[in-house]
């Protein structure tokens, strides 16, 4: 009964922000499911079950309406992705995520992981944004917030972490196309293959507001919550809130732990020799909510815990 309480103020939270589409690929389809009439168009093989998968290639893409953010200063893109593999070569920029209307050589909105040089590119009117990452692997999911707010402050958030770096830039978005895993080049005629973005999607949504990093937190890992104790995939963190110390136990190994403050700021980062159980002293911390980033052998999870 207690889970399903919470599934629901989950779901709820889910549309108590002035959300404009969001697409959750259910049964196949590209259907906004916001209930706001923003459907978009699925190209080539790009579905495969409940995801949006975008091939090697220039046939598999979702097309979604340019009006989304067409005439935008402030939004979030908010969406999980699992890079199958990684374009090292080729055309700049390769592994292309989101695309608007090429308006010159960088167009007026993109967004794209560069390999190569280990960095997320966001591209607004020609101004560009880069946000170095190293952690990012192929085969694991990631949980990728880009915002921008009223003053025009561009921020990213990766599994509820936000990148040390930001930008100002808001001049409104000029867009007559808005393509999902290719570059828009020449408008559904000339793509270059090696710019896709050979990934899977498992959900997209779009806000007409920059979101505050604790609700990112909770659209990302909707495991998170303020209980007596997380227990998730075999994870179990307690208590919860914390008094002292932290007790977290797994049934694999882990090989570091991070925590974080909701600013993004590291406060503590400790190196496992691959223990199933840690326990961290928490006594110096100040009361309020912090992240704590769980790293195994091939994966990262990232919970919210509240200190006392």
């Amino acid at each position: 009964m207690k889970r399903y309480i919470l599934l629901i103020i989950f779901l709820y939270s889910l549309n108590c922000f002035s959300q404009i589409a969001k697409y959750n690929f259910t049964n196949g389809l590209g259907t906004d499911d916001s209930g706001n009439g923003f459907d978009g168009t699925l190209y080539g093989s790009s579905i495969n079950g409940d995801s949006l998968n975008i091939g090697l290639n220039i046939e598999d893409y979702f097309s979604i309406p340019a009006s989304i953010l067409n005439g935008k200063n402030e939004f979030t893109l908010l969406f999980r992705i699992k890079f199958s593999d990684f374009n090292i070569i080729g055309s700049y920029p390769t592994n292309h995520l989101f695309s608007g209307d090429v308006t010159d050589l960088y167009g007026s909105f993109a967004m794209s992981y560069q390999k190569d040089e280990n960095k997320w590119v966001f591209v607004t009117n020609s101004y560009v944004c880069t946000f170095s990452d190293t952690s990012i692997i192929p085969n694991q999911w990631y949980c990728v917030c880009l915002t921008r707010n009223i003053s025009g402050e561009i921020k990213l958030y990766v599994n509820g972490i936000q990148n040390s770096s930001t930008y100002i830039n808001s001049d409104p978005l000029s867009m007559t196309s808005f393509l999902v895993g290719q570059e828009t080049d020449c408008y559904a005629g000339c793509f270059v293959q090696n710019q896709a973005a050979y990934s899977k999607f498992d959900f997209i949504y779009l806000y007409n507001e920059a979101l505050g990093l604790d609700d990112i937190v909770k659209k990302c890992s909707p495991e998170m919550s303020n209980e007596n104790m997380i227990h998730y995939n075999k994870i179990l963190i307690t208590p919860n809130p914390i008094i002292n110390n932290l007790q977290i136990k797994n049934s694999t190994s882990i090989t570091r732990v991070d925590i974080f403050s909701l600013q993004g700021d590291k406060l503590f980062g400790q190196i496992i020799n691959n223990e199933t159980q840690i326990n961290i002293s928490m006594d110096k911390f100040s009361s309020g909510i912090y992240i704590v980033k769980l790293y195994f052998n091939n994966r990262i999870k990232c919970y919210k815990i509240s200190k006392q």
